[in-house]
């Protein structure tokens, strides 16, 4: 049998439970948390911003968050988190290290921590973003282009 490390195996959950449910944010069960993707973007409108994430759930293991673009998201680095990044609406271009690649509704992606990257909207994108250990905004280390 395949063994899945706790981190990864917590993020798979997460993605299953992505874009299932009528209602914004609420529980199946005594501990299974699902929210409508629709419904979330509905309920926190971008505006005017260039973007907004919207935290979805936290536990001791990961955070989950709806993230809004429209512009962009310059370089920086989480030192103790990894991503997995979900896009659900839009397109957008990543930067990661030397590398740049066009990201669509569907596409799942991880970001090591300690990888630089920064994302630039082509149209208005949204993503599920979990990171873990959970999202601490100290952990986020702008960087000069």
């Amino acid at each position: 049998m395949l063994a899945i490390p706790l981190k990864l195996s917590s993020l798979a959950l997460a993605l299953v439970l992505i874009g299932c449910g009528e209602r914004p944010l609420r529980h199946r069960g005594p501990t299974l948390p699902c929210a409508n993707i629709r419904e979330v973007i509905d309920a926190n409108p971008l505006g005017n911003r260039d973007s907004l994430a919207t935290p979805l759930w936290r536990t001791e293991v990961y955070s989950a968050s709806l993230v809004q673009l429209r512009g962009s998201i310059g370089p920086h680095y989480h030192a103790e988190r990894d991503e997995l990044v979900h896009i659900v609406q839009g397109k957008a271009v990543m930067h990661t290290g030397n590398a740049s690649f066009e990201v669509i509704p569907g596409d799942v992606f991880t970001i090591p921590r300690r990888t630089i990257h920064s994302v630039e909207a082509i149209s208005y994108c949204a993503a599920i973003v979990i990171y873990t250990p959970p999202f601490d905004e100290r952990d986020r280390v702008p960087v000069d282009k």
